[in-house]
């Protein structure tokens, strides 16, 4: 079916005007500016900024870094149009905004005769000089929150419940890893019904299921969240968490277990995103789309494995060809390029100007997006760009509701380059938040624990690096085998160098330079090295 702008702007109308789009005034205003905008041939302009002033009434001064209210607001109209075309699966014209920027997407809905068969992508339209928007094979999967169960015997504990699914909601809404829908109303006298819960999860296509229950003993509150894959019904999580009843403030509660559950389960290396990474591993090559290139980037990021730096740079670069202005990525094949500089790998020529110049076009697309951010600073740190380094990750560590993933980034550039003690804080604060991050970030505390000449401490530190295929692995072990008098195991930790990378002694120094960026750090390193034998 032809999407003429007719057939847009008459499924605007049907939305805006529907008791389904239970939305403010204001939603309205920003849905209409953003359809008329993209339509009139101005897609391109749409921004935070000109969102902010033409519909929020706020001043030229206005500045995203600093005021959020057009992200969270964008964040608060997605989840309403999902609930209007749940409620109402018939409508002709799919009106979406992606995340990443607020320029709309207009798709014709394959699940009606007049549009194209099931599995059959829907047509995109774009308005003249607007971004174009083609048709994305979306496999990304959906998360339902339903409220807590209410059994302790505290009445107001009802509405914590609804708060914390709210405040969930909210937090969860930019993740990259997955789309969330809240469904408040589904429970029944005694809990919630089991059957309507997996019923529901079918209706709506939801793969997972965030709930949980509220229990009272003693003087006790006890709150227990669980995460469910409704595809097999099979628990893959559970948290609880405890609180004395005894000056019991429900809102702090409601704060603390909402940004713990959401840093551990929609951070960049969190539950969900290691699972659906490992699933990514089975896909043919030739099927992943662009969801599934982040995931494998994430593999590559996890590992330092060189296959996996294949695999996702080639699909991050067929699926770029496609979707030319996606922010994700731009900022994921900026940071692999970035890589394979710093990993001397050698399968991308320009590497350093590459990676900077895609870092830069993903964040010129979407500036609230942290994950530009953080590809400009790689890049940074890549070039030794001390001082423009440190200005980007200041802008990082500016912006709202940072993931631990985030941070941990941040601190392992900040602590590599010019701040070892504040660097290695944020990592590790990151890490009470999600535990689970990239291996390679305990680079940092071993160098820590090395120059301090706690090599026992330093030698923990490589058993949680966990990229056995790097040849960073065994490079510092030799450091701290040398240090301690271990011989045999340092020979063997230098036979492990040579059978992971032949020719280490041909690109040692950029090997080295890559990621130690201090020169005093890197010529300490080499000088191990050299009366190690490695030469």
């Amino acid at each position: 079916m032809e999407l003429s702008h007719e057939l847009i702007r008459a499924q605007l109308a049907r939305i805006t005007e529907s008791k389904d789009f239970d939305a403010s005034a204001r939603l309205r205003a920003f849905l209409t500016f953003v359809v008329d905008e993209t339509l009139a041939g101005r897609g391109n302009e749409i921004k935070a900024y000109t969102i902010a002033v033409s519909v929020f009434g706020r001043n030229s001064k206005f500045d995203p870094l600093l005021d959020p209210i057009v992200r969270v607001e964008a964040g608060k109209l997605r989840k309403l149009l999902e609930r209007y075309y749940l409620l109402n699966p018939n409508e002709p014209v799919i009106i979406t905004i992606p995340l990443g920027n607020y320029i709309p997407l207009f798709l014709s809905n394959p699940d009606i005769q007049s549009a194209p068969k099931k599995n059959v992508p829907g047509r995109a339209v774009k308005g003249k000089g607007g971004v174009p928007q083609p048709s994305p094979k979306h496999k990304k999967p959906l998360l339902l929150i339903i409220p807590p169960d209410n059994f302790s015997n505290i009445e107001e504990v009802t509405s914590f419940t609804y708060g914390f699914a709210e405040d969930l909601l909210m937090r969860m809404d930019c993740s990259e890893l997955f789309d969330v829908l809240f469904a408040p109303t589904i429970a029944t006298e005694g809990g919630t019904d089991p059957f309507e819960v997996v019923e529901l999860a079918a209706e709506s296509r939801a793969r997972f299921i965030l709930h949980g229950r509220v229990q009272s003993r003693e003087s006790l509150l006890r709150v227990y969240v669980s995460l469910t894959d409704a595809s097999n019904r099979r628990r893959i999580w559970t948290e609880r968490f405890d609180a004395p009843l005894e000056g019991l403030d429900l809102l702090s509660l409601q704060d603390q277990i909402s940004a713990k559950v959401w840093a551990e389960l929609a951070d960049r290396f969190g539950v969900l995103a290691r699972m659906l990474m490992q699933e990514a591993t089975y896909l043919p090559q030739e099927e992943i789309d662009s969801y599934g290139a982040s995931l494998l980037y994430g593999l590559w990021e996890g590992t330092w494995d060189k296959g996996n730096f294949e695999r996702a740079k080639e699909a991050l670069e067929r699926n770029l060809q496609q979707d030319p202005h996606n922010p994700l990525l731009l900022a994921y094949l900026s940071r692999i390029a970035a890589s394979d500089y710093q990993q001397a790998i050698g399968a991308i020529e320009n590497n350093l100007d590459i990676g900077m110049d895609l870092a830069k076009l993903a964040v010129s697309k979407s500036r609230d997006y942290v994950g530009g951010h953080i590809a400009i600073a790689h890049s940074l740190f890549a070039r030794h760009s001390p001082e423009p380094l440190e200005d980007a990750l200041e802008i990082i560590l500016e912006m709202p509701e940072l993931t631990p993933y985030a941070q941990s980034m941040t601190g392992f550039f900040m602590a590599l380059a010019f701040d070892l003690e504040r660097g290695l804080e944020l990592i590790e604060n990151a890490a009470k938040l999600n535990s689970v991050q990239p291996g390679y970030h305990r680079i940092v505390p071993f160098f820590y624990h090395f120059g301090k000449g706690n090599y026992e401490a330093a030698l923990k530190e490589t058993l949680r690096l966990n990229v056995p295929t790097n040849a960073w692995d065994p490079v510092l072990r030799i450091l701290v085998y040398y240090q301690l008098g271990q011989h045999t195991l340092l020979k063997g930790a230098s036979q492990r160098l040579f059978e992971l990378d032949p020719d280490f002694v041909k690109h040692r120094e950029q090997f080295l330079k890559g990621l130690l960026f201090k020169q005093e750090r890197i010529d300490m390193v080499a000088e191990i090295l050299y009366k190690s034998g490695i030469v």
